[in-house]
């Protein structure tokens, strides 16, 4: 948790209008969400931040990116209705870039942890859904940085069942998850070459 404070509080600055990451999420193509944010993390800040997470244990880092990813939801999902109608605003962090920066180092760095949620995230509530698939795809993106094969697998068994296997998905998030399919595997294609005459 000290890791993410201090992400906080370097990024506690940023506003909602430098980093509208709900809007961004609904409305940009897979490829573009790939570098949001780590793209303004300075190189050196990267490696150090990736060198330490390294040194953390697999059940601590699961426990930390299943808070991130839940913190994301509950910002997502806004507010919620308590008891006697009274509307209970959901905890969330100051600074929502620094969840999606610690998120994305991790998840870069040890792209196994994802492995090991899948199991608690496939099928669950708090994760499905329209509004929720961008962040899903987007946290399989991060992983698969670190690992392609770590992303494939997290694609073929969380996404590719549970959105492409009914007839009756929004035809919306078949094309994000087919879009997040051509990303990942767009590293393998050989460059395009010229025609030969």
């Amino acid at each position: 948790m000290r890791f993410a404070d201090y992400f906080g509080r370097a990024f506690a600055n940023v506003s909602v209008a430098q980093f509208p990451w709900a809007k961004m999420f609904k409305e940009s193509p897979m490829p573009k969400m790939v570098d949001v944010p780590l793209s303004h993390v300075p190189e050196p800040v990267c490696k150090t931040a990736s060198d330490w997470i390294s040194q953390r244990s697999p059940d601590a880092l699961g426990e930390f990116v299943l808070w991130c990813i839940d913190s994301i939801m509950s910002e997502l999902s806004g507010p919620t209705v308590g008891p006697k109608g009274a509307k209970k605003v959901q905890q969330t962090p100051k600074a929502q870039v620094a969840i999606f920066v610690v998120l994305a180092l991790t998840l870069r760095r040890k792209p196994d942890v994802l492995i090991n949620l899948s199991p608690k995230i496939v099928g669950n509530s708090k994760y499905l859904g329209q509004e929720k698939l961008p962040i899903i795809a987007w946290v399989i993106n991060q992983a698969s940085q670190g690992d392609l094969v770590s992303g494939m697998f997290c694609w073929s068994h969380s996404l590719f069942p549970s959105v492409c296997a009914k007839s009756s998905v929004n035809p919306q998030s078949r094309d994000l998850v087919l879009q997040l399919l051509e990303s990942l595997c767009l590293p393998l294609m050989p460059p395009k070459l010229g025609l030969c005459y």
